[in-house]
């Protein structure tokens, strides 16, 4: 794992920790959909 994903990890520990059911699903799609446009950039 890079830093980066170490960083976000850890912001999403904290993030589950805090906010409901709904947010942390709307959040990790939001990542989701981050990390695929970022394997598309990349290739």
């Amino acid at each position: 794992m890079t830093i980066f994903y170490k960083q976000v990890y850890t912001i999403l520990s904290i993030v589950l920790m805090t906010t409901t059911k709904r947010e942390v699903l709307i959040i990790s799609l939001f990542f989701y959909d981050y990390e695929q446009l970022h394997k598309h950039i990349s290739s």
